[in-house]
Protein backbone atom coordinates (compact mmCIF):
# COMPACT_ATOMS: atom_id res chain seq x y z
CA UNK A 1 0.00 0.00 0.00
CA UNK A 2 3.22 2.61 1.11
CA UNK A 3 4.72 1.91 -2.52
CA UNK A 4 1.22 3.47 -4.29
CA UNK A 5 2.31 7.04 -6.14
CA UNK A 6 -0.38 9.63 -4.43
CA UNK A 7 -2.32 9.26 -8.16
CA UNK A 8 -2.82 5.85 -7.63
CA UNK A 9 -3.69 6.30 -4.30
CA UNK A 10 -6.54 8.94 -5.14
CA UNK A 11 -7.58 6.08 -7.52
CA UNK A 12 -8.14 3.32 -5.32
CA UNK A 13 -9.96 5.66 -2.93
CA UNK A 14 -12.53 7.04 -5.66
CA UNK A 15 -12.70 3.61 -6.60
CA UNK A 16 -12.94 2.46 -2.90
CA UNK A 17 -15.65 5.22 -2.59
CA UNK A 18 -17.56 3.88 -5.08
CA UNK A 19 -17.13 0.01 -3.67
CA UNK A 20 -18.05 1.11 -0.62
CA UNK A 21 -21.39 3.21 -2.07
CA UNK A 22 -22.39 -0.11 -3.98
CA UNK A 23 -21.74 -2.12 -1.02
CA UNK A 24 -23.79 -0.24 1.07
CA UNK A 25 -26.85 -0.16 -1.52
CA UNK A 26 -25.98 -4.08 -1.79
CA UNK A 27 -26.25 -4.35 1.71
CA UNK A 28 -29.15 -2.36 2.21
CA UNK A 29 -30.75 -4.76 -0.45
CA UNK A 30 -30.24 -7.78 1.67
CA UNK A 31 -31.43 -6.24 4.36
CA UNK A 32 -34.70 -6.00 2.73
CA UNK A 33 -34.89 -9.09 1.36
CA UNK A 34 -34.29 -10.34 4.65
CA UNK A 35 -36.71 -8.34 6.29
CA UNK A 36 -39.00 -9.83 3.55
CA UNK A 37 -38.54 -13.28 3.86
CA UNK A 38 -38.52 -12.98 7.50
CA UNK A 39 -42.44 -11.38 7.23
CA UNK A 40 -43.32 -14.60 4.69
CA UNK A 41 -41.56 -16.95 7.26
CA UNK A 42 -43.87 -15.36 9.90
CA UNK A 43 -46.86 -15.18 7.73
CA UNK A 44 -46.76 -18.65 6.63
CA UNK A 45 -46.19 -19.61 10.10
CA UNK A 46 -49.81 -17.81 11.47
CA UNK A 47 -51.98 -19.04 8.32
Amino acid sequence: MSTLSTFERGESRLSGDTAEAIAEVLGLHAVVVACERTKDRHAGVKS
